[in-house]
């Protein structure tokens, strides 16, 4: 799990090659894809937040194996890799999935849950949370601060170069201004050749 949450990402591998990697991140990436990818890990964070605060009683059951369920389905929806890595982590534990299955499969039942079913929802995608979510919290805030510091970057590089082409328009108009303004002033004077 440690392996998985820790290795390098798109946005990461971009802050280790020091400005010069920035900047390379920074064009190689458009602003719909950081804002996608900044979006996309704002709503996981907030759907693993809401799922942790879910208590699991004979009452709410229902309720937190839908939103387990809603969590586990983001994985064919995001496209970022940190995001991705966190929802192989809850994926890869066995309690939750066997809890996560045995409520999918108790879902239509009339009447009081069995005992069985709560315990496995509290110690399978309950004990996940309580015991990784600061871990996953700051794995996602890590890598939405990367994904920031790219569009910061992206944003100047972009400004740094209209300002290069402005100042390159400014400078080729001044030197025609100035060989027309030659031109115009040999035209109304004799031009001496001394």
């Amino acid at each position: 799990m440690t392996q998985t949450l820790n290795a390098a990402s798109k946005y990461e591998s971009g802050l280790t090659g020091g400005m010069g990697g920035m900047l390379r991140q920074a064009l190689a990436r458009s602003r719909v894809e950081l804002t996608r990818d900044e979006n996309e890990l704002v709503y996981l964070l907030d759907r693993l937040q809401k799922v942790e605060e879910q208590q699991t009683s004979e009452m709410t059951w229902r309720d937190t194996s839908e939103s387990w369920e809603a969590v586990v389905r983001l994985r064919a929806q995001l496209h970022n890799e940190r995001g991705l890595a966190v929802l192989e982590c809850i994926i890869n534990d066995p309690k939750v999935l066997k809890a996560l299955g045995m409520a999918q499969q108790l879902h239509d039942i009339a009447g009081k849950p069995p005992d069985q079913l709560l315990i496995a929802l509290n110690e399978g995608p309950g004990s996940h949370i309580r015991q990784n979510a600061y871990q996953y919290r700051f794995i996602i805030e890590r890598e939405i601060a990367c994904i920031r510091r790219v569009r910061e970057v992206h944003l100047r590089s972009v400004a740094l170069i209209g300002s290069a082409i402005v100042a390159a328009l400014v400078g080729f108009a001044n030197l025609l201004a100035r060989i027309g303004y030659a031109v115009m002033e040999c035209g109304s004077y004799v031009c001496d050749d001394d």
